[in-house]
């Protein structure tokens, strides 16, 4: 995970929950407008600030470039009045028909610019994940370890990887076949699972938190059985009942639900407590530019897994309970970082499947190794059309240089059969699918192929004295 060529990639449970604004226009002079605008709503919304003009709102843009360097989009640095507000906003644009659209990748309220050399080239890679290119060395921006580019390329090459156009999900060409009919059998933890939405970070003024987001889902799941866990929250069910959970997407927080604002404040909790983005130690930089100065910036981004158990494991104490865990994939180290095992190796599909039956989640860590996308297929992306008999799937992509953690509450098989001609009917595929909390506010599939698994176990509790 230290050569050469390669990202230290010692952080994860990253949230690539970028935002996705686009829009067309004929001239590219107009981007700066375009961005000032997106600034001036966001802003406005998210703090309610009810006049805002733009002469408020003062910008610094700078080219960022994709790992070819190539000219990729912008960077704007952002303040609003006297430094009250300020961040940045990574746009990318490309032309199609003659007209400009542009999409922001991310945005951020933490720091005004992941970016430190001034004379160096701002290469942006995925949500997260932030270089600067000179004289044939990349510098890992937050790190500032060195790589060589030529190296990283040759490697690059050498295991045939296609970079995608920064932090958002790239849908593959459908994957099609034929089938007669089929069938589908589905299994899941007791009454589901709650969906919550990392969409908290611009509420909370959060960045690459999907770990505790996963952890708040966690705890509303056992707060059912325990209810003590999240006092004055009932159990998410449908109207009392006990068929299924609420899907909470907490970013749009309801003004008239008590429930939600103290859920969005447990994550907040575990945001603070799991050090999410505040795990690394302080490091200084001495910036080159027209006036040389050192900044301090943290280099801890996202979530260490210690970090996210421990934080659990401690709440759970603090209500008078043991959290258990039980190993289910446990990836080495290799010279290329993690090495993504799946869950059709050796006897994780038989474990991960215990733990549902037993009524476990099971918590898992996709894209360790900087050379793997991990891929998720979402519900609407499956397309089965019985009358033509072609079904399809189209898994969406996520970028290498990025992790990302979900929580499996379930397990899927689809069944695909040949027409029978007066005989009896034969399988002709199978695919097999954990059903996971994507952290998003909804669930997506992961097939068990997929190789993108760095660590997985599940989840019980048991009263503190018990056996």
């Amino acid at each position: 995970m230290k050569k050469i060529a390669l990202l230290v990639f010692t952080v994860f449970l990253i949230s690539m929950s970028s935002m996705t604004v686009s829009a067309n226009t004929s001239d590219n002079s107009s981007e700066n407008s375009f961005a000032k605008t997106v600034l001036k709503n966001i802003i406005a919304q998210e703090y309610d600030i009810d006049h805002m003009d733009k002469s408020d709102l003062s910008l610094r843009k700078e080219v960022i470039y994709n790992f070819n360097i190539e000219k990729y989009g912008s960077i704007y640095e952002f303040e609003y009045k006297d430094n009250f507000l300020y961040g940045y906003m990574i746009l990318s644009k490309k032309k199609i028909d003659s007209k400009w659209e542009y999409h922001i990748n991310e945005i951020s309220f933490e720091s005004k610019t992941p970016y430190f050399d001034l004379s160096a080239k701002n290469v942006y890679l995925s949500y997260g994940n932030y270089l600067e290119y000179k004289n044939g060395v990349l510098v890992d921006s937050y790190s500032r370890l060195e790589y060589n580019y030529q190296e990283m390329v040759d490697y690059v090459d050498f295991i045939d990887i296609e970079f995608p156009s920064g932090g958002v999900e790239q849908v593959q060409e459908p994957e099609t076949f034929n089938y007669c009919y089929y069938t589908s059998d589905e299994v899941t933890t007791n009454f589901g699972f709650p969906l919550l939405h990392t969409g908290s970070y611009l509420q909370f003024n959060q960045s690459n938190n999907c770990a505790p987001t996963a952890g708040t889902e966690i705890t509303l799941f056992f707060d059912a059985w325990e209810p003590s866990l999240v006092e004055d929250v009932d159990p998410l069910f449908y109207n009392g009942s006990i068929q299924n959970f609420k899907g909470y997407d907490y970013f749009y927080v309801n003004p008239y639900s008590t429930e939600k604002p103290l859920i969005a404040n447990l994550e907040r909790f575990y945001y603070d407590d799991m050090e999410t983005n505040s795990w690394g130690a302080d490091l200084s930089l001495i910036l080159t530019g027209p006036v040389p100065s050192i900044t301090y910036v943290n280099t801890g981004i996202g979530t260490l897994p210690t970090k996210f158990y421990d934080s659990l494991y401690n709440y759970f104490y603090s209500k008078g309970l043991i959290l258990h865990s039980v190993p289910i994939i446990e990836s080495e180290n290799s010279n290329f970082g993690y090495v993504g095992e799946s869950m059709s190796d050796s006897d994780n599909w038989t474990v991960y499947k215990q733990q549902i039956d037993y009524n476990r989640p099971v918590v898992m860590q996709l894209g360790l190794d900087w050379s793997f996308d991990y891929t998720l297929l979402h519900l609407s992306n499956i397309s089965l059309d019985n009358e033509s008999g072609i079904g399809s799937y189209k898994y969406s992509e996520y970028p290498p240089f990025s992790a990302h953690v979900v929580v499996g509450y379930g397990y899927k098989t689809f069944s695909y059969y040949q027409c029978s001609n007066g005989n009896y009917p034969w399988i002709i595929r199978e695919d097999e699918f954990m059903i996971v909390a994507n952290g998003w506010g909804k669930k997506s599939y992961i097939n068990i192929e997929d190789n993108d698994i760095g660590v997985a176990y599940g989840l019980y509790i048991t009263h503190i004295g018990s056996c």
